[in-house]
């Protein structure tokens, strides 16, 4: 039976038992994970975890930078989801817990609890396979976009001030053009608004349109879908009852 040399925090002691707890139905974890987990100033460990059979347990073969002598172990993925990883530790109340990249195969992540006084955390280089659909939406969330994706006409509920609710359309700029002009109904009166928005830059995701009447900015967030948008505006001091959001129907 192999053994921990040198391991140096009790808390960290239990991660040494072999004892794993019960596996659940096996989870797709890939084969073998590059990791990085540390509990600095007492603890830089480099290495591999190897996945045992098509269990939930996987063996820990790490050096540490520190004192230079190897830890073997075994932790057990309790629990994961296309963006997140809990991990235990055998005979502790000790957890891993992971967010997963962009690209569905790495993960960054704490050590919970963390010793008073110490920096903790890990990170490893998996070979899970992510599901396609799952990367596509991660790569649609942050793809930089253009003014070509703003479509023609936008189907709008503005709620920026607290005594209209308005719904209507926006219809985007003409070519060497810069006004947004919009067409609103109020919902609980009827009263009709027209007018223009100037169209501003757009930064990745993210549009700014210029409120000529309040001089300030209004800023929507094209979502993955790239057909509806959500957004604020700079006067507004609750988000969640002053907004707009949008589709691009067109």
């Amino acid at each position: 039976m192999r053994r921990i040399v040198g391991w140096p925090l009790g808390l960290l002691l239990s991660l040494g038992s072999l004892g794993a707890q019960p596996a659940g139905k096996g989870l797709d974890l890939g084969r073998q994970w590059k990791v990085h987990q540390w509990i600095l100033p007492a603890a830089n460990l480099d290495g591999k975890w190897t996945r045992i059979g098509t269990s939930n347990d996987f063996d820990v073969d790490y050096t540490n930078r520190v004192t230079k002598l190897k830890v073997y172990s075994r932790v057990t993925v309790v629990s994961r989801t296309a963006t997140k990883i809990v991990i235990s530790i055998p005979k502790s109340n000790a957890k891993l817990v992971g967010n997963f990249g962009m690209d569905g195969r790495t993960i960054r992540g704490t050590l919970e609890p963390c010793p008073p006084g110490s920096s903790c955390g890990w990170s490893a280089e998996t070979d899970i396979q992510p599901p396609q659909a799952e990367v596509a939406r991660k790569k649609a969330e942050t793809r930089g976009l253009s003014t070509d994706d703003l479509g023609t006409i936008w189907r709008v509920h503005d709620f920026t001030n607290e005594d209209y609710d308005y719904y209507g359309t926006w219809t985007m700029p003409k070519p060497g053009t810069d006004a947004i002009e919009f067409s609103y109904k109020n919902k609980a009166d009827g009263a009709v608004a027209k007018g223009s928005f100037v169209i501003g830059t757009l930064s990745g995701r993210v549009l700014l349109i210029f409120h000529q009447g309040r001089r300030k900015y209004m800023r929507g967030t094209i979502q993955a879908d790239g057909k509806t948008v959500k957004g604020t505006a700079d006067w507004c001091r609750n988000p969640s009852q002053c907004g707009w959001e949008a589709t691009i129907l067109k």
